[in-house]
């Protein structure tokens, strides 16, 4: 059951995708440039957007500026260049579907059960720009197996759990990407999870069955460091 419909919103993931490289070549005729470049435009203004909260908020545990990757300085010169140009408009379409896309992250991790409403609401507070900031490099090289991990992110589902962002200076990856491949996870735990769930409310509704053919473990969330 969870495989069906994990598959079906990958499917409309994949949709998505398709519809935002057709938004890319619309505009790339408008204006006659390669859709990379636009792509590229909207990674990075929506990149340093959120590096300037990024920023901010691990100052004080990473050390320094740039706990996103990209100084403060330079992430604000590109976002006043962007919003000072005729790109938001121009470039509306692509950019609302990409800011649904990594809204969609938190959404899918909230009806999934890996994240409580207070804390999802909390977060959409704390990190209204956010975008996935995963690293080229991983800090360890287990975080690339087994799960939707991303370590440079402000959360994270690590398990069922939440881990805080200390931030780092390693190069960031392609934003778009970040944010498809963080969806995919996130819609394939969340899934999961829930067809858990729902199979312990099974059990624990039929306790004298299921004593004799399982023991339930209730799913525990936690919130890590690192």
């Amino acid at each position: 059951l969870a495989e069906g419909k994990i598959d079906t919103k990958l499917n409309q993931l994949q949709a998505d995708v398709n519809l935002d490289s057709a938004l890319l070549l619309d505009a790339s005729k408008q204006l006659g440039i390669k859709p990379s470049i636009i792509s590229k435009d909207l990674n990075d203004y929506m990149y340093a957007k959120h590096a300037l909260d990024y920023n901010k908020k691990n100052f004080k545990t990473f050390g320094e500026d740039g706990a996103a990757g990209i100084s403060t300085p330079k992430a604000r010169k590109i976002v006043d260049n962007f919003e000072s140009s005729n790109k938001p408009e121009v470039y509306k379409n692509a950019l609302t579907l990409r800011k649904k896309l990594s809204r969609d992250i938190l959404d899918t991790l909230e009806d999934g059960g890996l994240v409580s409403k207070a804390e999802a609401q909390k977060l959409r507070k704390e990190s209204p720009d956010y975008v996935p900031l995963n690293r080229i490099m991983s800090e360890d090289a287990l975080e690339d197996i087994g799960g939707f991990v991303d370590t440079g992110v402000r959360y994270e589902v690590t398990a069922t759990g939440l881990r805080r962002a200390v931030g780092s200076n390693k190069d960031v990856n392609d934003i778009n990407q970040n944010i498809v491949n963080s969806l995919s996870g996130a819609v394939r735990r969340a899934e999961v999870n829930k067809a858990n769930q729902a199979f312990m409310k099974l059990i624990q509704s039929n306790k004298g069955v299921s004593e004799k053919i399982a023991e339930v473990t209730p799913v525990r969330k936690v919130k890590q460091k690192g």
